[in-house]
């Protein structure tokens, strides 16, 4: 039996990767002055789970530039909030690697093709 969106929403807020990835996304939400919710740190992040996924580990070095992020880098502080976004996508980044294969295969069901 097909799970109604209620009932989706429910069972994926307990999952551990939804749970980082609003983490991450409530730092978008304290940076958004910066740009921080704007497309291109979004298309960052999901850009690093994909190369983390794919085993790539010069992602983790790469977060660390705050010209990674994208963030308007002409207001005093935007480094601060790279920093902020590169330590909450770190965290995201280790939950995925600590996740049991249910969670993930939640998590991809749910985020689609973000953890390919």
């Amino acid at each position: 039996m097909e799970l109604t969106l209620s009932e989706k929403k429910e069972k994926i807020s307990k999952n551990k990767i939804h749970q980082a990835i609003k983490k991450f996304e409530e730092t978008q939400d304290k940076y958004s002055e910066f740009g921080a919710y704007d497309t291109e740190p979004r298309c960052a992040f999901y850009h690093a789970i994909r190369q983390h996924v794919a085993g790539s580990d010069s992602i983790l070095m790469a977060i660390e530039n705050p010209g990674y992020w994208e963030l308007y880098s002409s207001m005093s502080g935007h480094k601060r909030a790279a920093k902020a976004l590169a330590t909450a996508c770190k965290r995201v980044l280790k939950v995925i690697d600590a996740a049991p294969y249910k969670d993930l295969k939640q998590a991809h069901d749910w985020y689609g093709d973000i953890l390919d």
